[in-house]
């Protein structure tokens, strides 16, 4: 199991937290609220023999966790890309976005345009707009 940035950081300040010179699997999994296989698995990338030892101490692998977190940090976060209500509200329904946005002069259906995550979720707001409509009445 790959350990994610959250739950990284959580271990790490938990383990740093802890005045006990020895913390093992299952006395920080009673910390945090997981249990000790997943926390297992997670250290296993670090510690290989950790399956093998219950009473390994996650003290000596608190250098190597930093060195990962650093890591983490590095990586950049993917921005979501959010639809705002002025994004759609400029059509007047879904014929009204397919007409502006995919027909080529004449009103013919354009066959080439491509369709991006954007433009799909433009489409699926304004579906759900006409279908809440259609409800109401």
């Amino acid at each position: 199991m790959k350990l994610t940035k959250t739950a990284l950081k959580k271990y790490i300040r938990i383990i740093k937290g802890s005045n006990k010179k020895v913390l093992t699997c299952d006395q920080l999994s009673k910390l945090c609220g997981e249990k000790s296989s997943v926390l297992r698995e997670a250290f296993v990338e670090f510690e290989p023999l950790i399956n093998f030892d219950s009473n390994f101490n996650l003290k000596e692998l608190l250098p190597t966790l930093l060195i990962e977190e650093e890591k983490l940090d590095k990586i950049p976060v993917k921005k979501r890309n959010v639809i705002k209500k002025k994004d759609y509200e400029l059509y007047g329904g879904f014929m009204d976005y397919v007409y502006k946005k995919m027909t080529i002069a004449g009103g013919m259906l354009d066959l080439g345009y491509n369709l991006k995550k954007e433009d799909i979720k433009i489409i699926k707001k304004l579906l759900t707009e006409e279908t809440n409509k259609l409800k109401k009445k």
